[in-house]
């Protein structure tokens, strides 16, 4: 007869990483009571069915539903004895922890008759690897010293396509260029090939080799790095292999900054660039901070040929609707032209349609006149501050949720995420702190070849890399 089929995806992070899912019959009453009981929640990601709940003991239960043809025995007395309070335990094919009060042993199921317990392992959700910090327990300025380890407010991540890691620095008026697979630095930009030093402008006025307090960076498809070099408020293009600017945005010349950005002054200056994405053409996104606007630039102008969030050159932080930003901070490009963008004091997250100047999707919010924070508290729909965002190649859409210490996954054209980094796998607690786990405040966002996903995890000085999520059986 066909029943309804439960997978139980299960995070015990006290006990191990990642996520696993053991797999086994239920009858249908049994799983409908359960969901009573803990207040399950539905929802769907990729074509399957999913059901959300929360064990006495606080971890993270995600039912995967589905309906199949079995024939009915009775429990599976491995399956019934599984693993009181979450300790671990063998079971038929893998092993995991499913609290025993889940499970009665004179339950009847129905179970096919070759299948056996299966366990599928979620690994991600912890960091494998840290920049910044000798340790995932450490979160000192610039710790040891300032060097080719240390780090001091990084905001910053990106990667070249032969996967070499650079992370822009705040404080540390620099960028560090890491080889694939290493934590230490072997090139620094903004210093003059110093990595004990963090001199603003290195001491003088701005030129094509200095930075004040860089912010986010992207490469084009030829290699070269393009800078938000914030509080010089000007964008620098240095070409692949090179620590010397041969472009500048915001400013007339190399050696103008400081203090120059004014509020509204042109299509061709700035107040404080912040967020920065280069387009497949040679043109490039940036978003002007203060200016509450994101410019366009053609390939090889120097001058903005489109204005996001302002109907003028002199925007204020205006009224909230979909077309409307204040303050923000980074941007990305979809591959049908479409623009995401952080609209940070509203909380909330934008997509723009390729050409148009108003937006059609909103994240974060429940309408696009709405821009408070955690609008209806912590959850899944909400955003306090996101800093950063980033795109996957199927088109989903990562998200530093700042003041929430979160990082959120939407599948690609939903605007209800179906993972969160930083908070055990809950979408309505508020943890932070230093362990691989955990977040504080996390800004920029980069993903690799692989899947991985780097996260400057900012509050803490550092920078933690979580691999793939995949699936093994």
């Amino acid at each position: 007869m066909s029943i309804l089929r439960k997978e139980y995806l299960i995070h015990a992070s006290a006990l191990f990483s990642g996520m696993f899912r053991i797999t086994f019959p239920k009858i249908a009453n049994l799983v409908s009571g359960l969901f009573a009981k803990k207040r399950g929640e539905l929802f769907e990601l990729a074509g399957r069915k999913y059901a959300k709940a929360r064990t006495v003991s606080g971890n993270l239960l995600i039912f995967l539903l589905a309906i199949s043809s079995f024939l009915s025995v009775s429990c599976i007395s491995e399956v019934a004895s599984l693993c009181a309070s979450g300790a671990l335990c063998e079971g038929k094919g893998g092993s995991s922890g499913i609290p025993a009060f889940l499970l009665s042993p004179t339950t009847t199921v129905s179970t096919p008759t070759t299948t056996t317990l299966t366990t599928e392992s979620y690994p991600g959700f912890t960091a494998t690897r840290v920049y910044g910090q000798p340790d995932f327990t450490s979160n000192s300025v610039n710790n040891g010293g300032i060097s080719a380890t240390s780090a001091n407010d990084p905001t910053g991540v990106a990667l070249d396509s032969s996967g070499n890691v650079y992370i822009a620095e705040f404080y540390n008026n620099r960028i560090l260029r890491f080889p694939s697979g290493s934590t230490t630095a072997d090139t620094v930009y903004g210093q003059a090939g110093s990595f004990t030093t963090n001199t603003v402008n290195m001491g003088g006025m701005p030129n094509e080799n200095t930075l004040k307090a860089p912010v986010h960076l992207s490469f084009d498809a030829s290699g070269g790095m393009y800078v938000a070099d914030a509080y010089n408020n000007r964008a620098l293009y240095f070409p692949a292999g090179s620590t010397t600017a041969t472009k500048v945005f915001g400013q007339p010349d190399f050696n103008s900054g400081s203090g120059d950005g004014t509020k509204g002054n042109g299509t061709n200056s700035d107040w404080n660039f912040w967020g920065i994405r280069a387009g497949d053409a040679g043109d490039v996104y940036i978003t002007d901070y203060y200016n509450n606007r994101i410019l366009y630039y053609p390939s090889g102008s120097s001058f903005a040929t489109r204005i996001y969030g302002a109907g003028n050159e002199s925007n204020l932080c205006s009224t909230v609707n979909a077309s409307s930003i204040c303050y923000p901070t980074d941007v990305v490009v979809d591959s049908n032209g479409g623009l995401y963008a952080t609209d940070f004091a509203n909380s909330r997250v934008l997509y723009f349609p390729s050409g148009s100047l108003t937006a059609t999707r909103v994240y974060g919010q429940p309408d696009f006149t709405s821009g408070g924070p955690n609008n209806g508290g912590i959850t899944a729909s909400s955003l306090n501050k996101p800093k950063g965002i980033a795109l996957d190649s199927q088109g989903g859409l990562y998200v530093s949720d700042k003041f929430n210490d979160r990082v959120l996954y939407y599948p690609p054209g939903s605007t209800t995420p179906t993972r969160v980094y930083g908070q055990g796998g809950d979408f309505t607690s508020h943890v932070w702190g230093t362990s691989p786990t955990l977040l504080l405040q996390p800004e920029g966002i980069a993903l690799d070849a692989s899947g991985g996903m780097y996260v400057a995890d900012t509050g803490n000085h550092r920078i933690l890399y979580f691999p793939p999520i995949t699936v093994t059986k």
